[in-house]
């Protein structure tokens, strides 16, 4: 399951679902974003997929901070 890696809460919505490949190694990655419903928090959620073994790796990463036009 999912966590919010800002608040920590499991209610979290999958917007947005891809693979993505490298091109010099046989790795392959399943990337979700996320939305929080409880702060409203996004992040991408990564599992790395390698060859036949299946999943290997998963980790979290926050999307960098939006910059205010002035």
């Amino acid at each position: 399951m999912v966590r919010c890696p800002t608040c920590g809460s499991d209610k979290v919505e999958a917007v947005k679902s891809w693979d993505y490949r490298m091109n010099r190694v046989d790795t392959q990655y399943r990337v979700t974003y996320y939305r929080c419903l409880n702060c409203g928090q996004k992040f991408n959620h990564y599992v790395r997929i390698k060859g036949s073994k299946g999943r290997e790796e998963i980790y979290v990463k926050l999307p960098p901070p939006r910059r205010v036009k002035k």
